[in-house]
């Protein structure tokens, strides 16, 4: 049997040239740390027709070193933007 390079399997989902687009919501970390609102937007993501959700997961102190580098728009430093966006290892288990 060959083996069709354009295309892969999800787990039970074939994504592939002959198959319906696989839709990704990326959330990143727009839920900017709150537990609800992550999973209020998995929920409106699923109600959309999304598959797949994507976060970014971070350990900020893992990561990063503190630092008051403010982009251009916000007052916040990225380490506060980045703490306080993060969820905790409990919380992304719950969602997920």
């Amino acid at each position: 049997m060959s083996q069709n390079h354009n295309q892969f399997n999800i787990g039970d989902r074939t994504v592939g040239e002959s198959y319906p687009p696989l839709v990704i919501a990326e959330i990143g970390i727009n839920h900017e740390g709150d537990i609800e609102k992550a999973i209020r937007m998995v929920d409106d993501a699923i109600e959309a027709g999304c598959e797949c959700v994507k976060f970014q997961s971070h350990v900020i102190e893992d990561e990063m070193i503190p630092n008051d580098i403010i982009p251009g728009n916000t007052t916040e430093t990225i380490w506060q933007i980045m703490k306080r966006c993060a969820l905790s290892e409990k919380e992304e288990i719950q969602i997920k």
